[in-house]
């Protein structure tokens, strides 16, 4: 799969995932050389009145 995302022809993300996970992701992509995530959906929140 690293292959084909380096090639353009696929892209990963993920969404609903605690920030400190995401950010752990990253880091293990770039030690291990591999392709990072590309895109992050987070979930919107609503304040309460």
């Amino acid at each position: 799969m690293d292959d084909l995302m380096r090639a353009g022809k696929i892209y990963a993300g993920i969404c609903d995932t605690p920030v400190w996970q995401a950010a752990r992701m990253q880091t293990l992509a770039g030690s291990l050389g591999r392709v990072p995530l590309v895109a992050l959906q987070v979930e919107r929140r609503r304040s309460c009145s």
